[in-house]
């Protein structure tokens, strides 16, 4: 009976149902999760442990509970009401990651809620991943400069996918970094024009490593028609348009017109003197 109390008014402070924070809570050091680490990897179904201390650490609480992205999870009464206080948790499966965070209701302040940092972790596939494959938009960067970040699926050991795009045991590189590079979160970056192969790779809990190949063509443009289609006209303009103000990114950067290693207004008044037709129409 009182759990299903401390449930109830918990569920005034932090919306069940939602993963929106509440208005009125405070986000403040009165609460801390001690452990896990923000960024710790764990087994999708495994039990978690998780420490919440308080800050300072003679702040009393009357309930004290975990958000799991969001939503309101074990609330607990507190006999001593100082911490730390012990939560187990267990990891979802088919996400990435998940947030935690915790909340309470100090002794003193009946109508308050305090909110800890919230902390990430990372979810591992229970089953090995037996393969990688790629999307990303028609697999083509519109022009070099273009950034388009790729989503990697893994294929498990019993046939279904997982999204791993997030994961931190994915590793990317280029085949031809003329053409196109790849950071470490999977953005690629058009260079020249031409074909690169970006391979993903991800180790497995075992250590094993599973690697993929993704295509990537980068178009050859005549100066100024970053859409591609054989002319420059106002849809080139508004594409441009929608960068201005933003540092280049690199001498081969479609957009930056004049290379002066910005997108600028200087480059919107070169381009309308490119275009195809008078007043740049569109055909």
């Amino acid at each position: 009976m009182i759990k299903n109390v401390i449930y109830t008014f918990l569920s005034v402070v932090v919306t069940v149902g939602s993963t929106a924070l509440p208005t009125e809570a405070q986000v403040i050091n009165g609460l801390q999760i001690i452990s896990p680490l923000d960024g710790t990897e764990v087994v999708e179904g495994e039990s978690i442990t998780v420490q919440v201390g308080t800050t300072p650490t003679v702040l009393s609480f009357q309930l004290v509970g975990l958000q799991t992205n969001g939503l309101v999870t074990s609330p607990v009464t507190l006999p001593s009401g100082v911490g730390p206080f012990i939560f187990t948790v267990v990891a979802p499966t088919s996400v990435a990651g998940f947030l935690l965070t915790a909340v309470g209701v100090p002794q003193a302040q009946v109508a308050t809620s305090l909110q800890s940092a919230p902390i990430r972790l990372s979810v591992v596939p229970r089953l090995a991943v037996t393969s990688l494959s790629c999307q990303l938009s028609k697999n083509v960067l519109r022009f070099p400069g273009d950034r388009r970040r790729f989503t990697i699926l893994g294929t498990l050991s019993d046939g279904t996918s997982t999204l791993l795009s997030a994961s931190q045991r994915l590793s990317f590189s280029a085949d031809a970094s003329g053409v196109a590079s790849v950071d470490s979160s999977g953005v690629v970056l058009g260079v020249g024009a031409g074909t690169a192969i970006i391979i993903p790779s991800y180790r497995n809990v075992s250590g094993a490593v599973i690697s993929g190949s993704c295509s990537v063509d980068v178009p050859a443009l005549a100066v100024g028609d970053l859409d591609g289609n054989g002319t420059v006209d106002l849809d080139d303009v508004a594409i441009l348009q929608s960068y201005l103000n933003q540092p280049s990114t690199g001498p081969s950067d479609a957009r930056d017109l004049n290379h002066d290693g910005k997108i600028d207004a200087l480059d919107l008044r070169l381009m309308t003197n490119l275009c195809t037709r008078p007043r740049c129409a569109v055909q």
